[in-house]
């Protein structure tokens, strides 16, 4: 993980001109979150960012990049999960990509035939 450094945590300074320790930023902003009605911890906001990413296919390394992993691998290893839901995706486009190359018509299953994969 990222380390927070000063620098990044001076957009947030209190009124006394001091800095805010991490867990002080936690705190606002999930009060901010309840204010707003989201029902959610910052954790699992940055768990949700990171699976949203993979699924609309921003590179591995990039995210990992972002969430601070230290390599793709723990990112994997973590959200791998969301990837191997994005398969039936896969397989759609794949058969999409064969229908539309193959120029006589009948020559595969329309989407309606096949199985439902997930």
């Amino acid at each position: 993980m990222v380390p927070i450094t000063r620098t990044m945590i001076s957009c947030f300074p209190p009124r006394t001109g001091d800095y805010y320790q991490p867990d002080q930023v936690t705190g606002r902003i999930s009060k901010f979150m309840q204010q707003a009605g989201v029902d959610a911890s910052l954790h699992s906001l940055r768990h949700f960012s990171a699976s949203m990413m993979l699924s609309q296919q921003v590179p591995l390394p990039v995210v990992s990049k972002r969430l601070g992993h230290a390599n793709s691998n723990v990112t994997l290893g973590i959200y791998a999960h969301a990837m191997k839901s994005d398969e039936s995706s896969a397989a759609i486009a794949r058969d999409d990509a064969t229908e539309t190359s193959s120029r006589e018509p009948g020559n595969r299953p329309s989407r309606k035939a096949l199985p439902k994969l997930l």
